[in-house]
């Protein structure tokens, strides 16, 4: 991967935005423009999107500004998108990061037996799959149109594919493996792992793909894999992604460009017997504000008393 931290995520040509300019700047709204990106690009299926970051993995906590002192590589995943924004995001660290950080957790050890296992199938070495995928294992590669439902299908798919091997990430070449450890202390369970990949797809374009595994039982349950934007306005005819989140989203503002301080009054909210006034906002926002001054109902509490409510122009929503 090319490190770049000071890309901008818009366009600068005039017109139409290009395909995929809605998820670029999608991922820096929300992220937002402190997050130390290892890629300017991020890695997409149709309903989520996939970011990576440093942050401050210490015995003082997590922090993540710019400047943090133990630098982790992190992996983020958003999904699934949709109107409202993303209604999970889930994060992981580089396996190097992990061991340095949590010796002797075999949780690593097994991260790296999948990863390993991976690669031999998807590189043309082995063609076992009875360690790696469960019986009624699903790969879903959505940005091509892929579905596979069952070991044998994937199989089959795997020998007609090009090769694909684990890459790496960031300037000082940390190995693209994460490990996602959940459960309480002492019995935490690897229960997935994602891998950055760099070859070749079935028709031959070489590129970038992040694969994120679902385990159950240590085997993989669910592959879910996620392009490059660039790659796929290189790789797919005509550079047409398909219908995804990002289907009739307005493009946002680029987070790092300057903007004419306008309040604009769009349509008021009324809720009980209040009309909130609303500048630069939209149904979506609107319906966000009831919903939240609603869960102060909902708890037995007093809403705030707000007579007008205003957004920031750079909103994705």
């Amino acid at each position: 991967m090319v490190w770049d931290d000071s890309a901008n995520y818009a366009e600068e040509a005039e017109g139409s935005p290009s395909v995929g300019d809605e998820a670029i700047l999608f991922a820096a709204s929300v992220l937002g423009p402190e997050s130390l990106r290892l890629e300017p690009e991020i890695f997409i299926s149709v309903d989520g999107l996939v970011d990576f970051f440093f942050y401050d993995w210490s015995p003082l906590g997590n922090d993540f500004r710019p400047d943090t002192k133990e630098p982790a590589h992190g992996v983020s995943l958003m999904a699934p998108i949709g109107p409202l924004g993303a209604e999970s995001l889930v994060n992981g660290t580089a396996i190097e990061d992990w061991r340095d950080r949590r010796p002797g957790w075999p949780q690593a050890d097994e991260a790296e037996a999948v990863a390993t296992s991976w690669t031999q199938l998807w590189s043309g070495t082995t063609d076992d799959v009875d360690m790696l995928y469960r019986n009624d294992a699903r790969l879903q590669d959505s940005i091509v149109g892929i579905d596979l439902a069952g070991r044998d299908a994937i199989v089959d798919f795997a020998a007609s594919v090009g090769l694909w091997e684990i890459t790496t990430v960031g300037p000082d070449d940390v190995r693209g493996v994460y490990p996602l450890v959940r459960g309480p202390s002492g019995a935490k369970v690897l229960e997935e792992v994602v891998l950055v990949v760099s070859g070749e797809d079935e028709s031959g374009c070489t590129g970038e793909m992040v694969v994120w595994l679902v385990l159950d039982g240590g085997l993989v349950d669910k592959e879910i894999r996620y392009w490059p934007i660039e790659q796929a306005r290189r790789c797919l005819p005509a550079g047409k992604l398909p219908d995804g989140w990002w289907t009739d989203r307005p493009v946002p503002t680029d987070p790092e460009a300057p903007t004419e301080d306008v309040e604009t009054p769009t349509d008021p909210l009324s809720f009980g017997a209040a009309t909130i006034s609303v500048y630069d906002g939209t149904p979506n926002l609107n319906r966000l504000l009831a919903w939240g001054l609603g869960r102060f109902e909902t708890a037995g509490l007093t809403p705030p008393a707000i007579t007008s409510a205003t957004y920031a122009l750079q909103r994705v929503l």
